[in-house]
């Protein structure tokens, strides 16, 4: 996929999350709010030629990209994405650590978005 390609998988996803946590099906929607994190990641990763081909790729651009930005902030919004992540399979946290997750997971998205070149 091209940057954009992830990009424009990104902000589908962020929607298609946001539909489903309005649907009350949080699982799912925590699975497609990481999967927006995550691709708006790999857009960067594919943009910049760094390695792309596995979560701790995805967890590698995070961190390269905080470094670069100065801005921890970013790690600890993309880990909340990797919770939901965890969430979808093991059904683990609560309806406040979601709406905690969620709303950080939300915020790093469009933030990561307009970052790209």
């Amino acid at each position: 996929m091209l940057a954009e390609e992830h990009a424009q998988m990104s902000r589908m996803l962020l929607s298609r999350s946001q539909d489903e946590f309005a649907g009350g099906y949080t699982m799912v929607a925590s699975e497609m709010l990481w999967g927006s994190v995550a691709h708006a990641l790999l857009a960067h990763a594919t943009q910049r030629g760094w390695r792309k081909n596995s979560h701790r790729a995805i967890k590698d651009a995070a961190r390269w990209l905080s470094k670069e930005r100065g801005d921890a902030r970013l790690l600890t919004y993309v880990d909340s994405g990797e919770k939901l992540h965890e969430n979808f399979y093991h059904n683990n946290l609560n309806a406040r650590q979601i709406a905690s997750r969620r709303a950080q997971a939300e915020k790093v998205v469009p933030y990561l978005l307009a970052l790209l070149r």
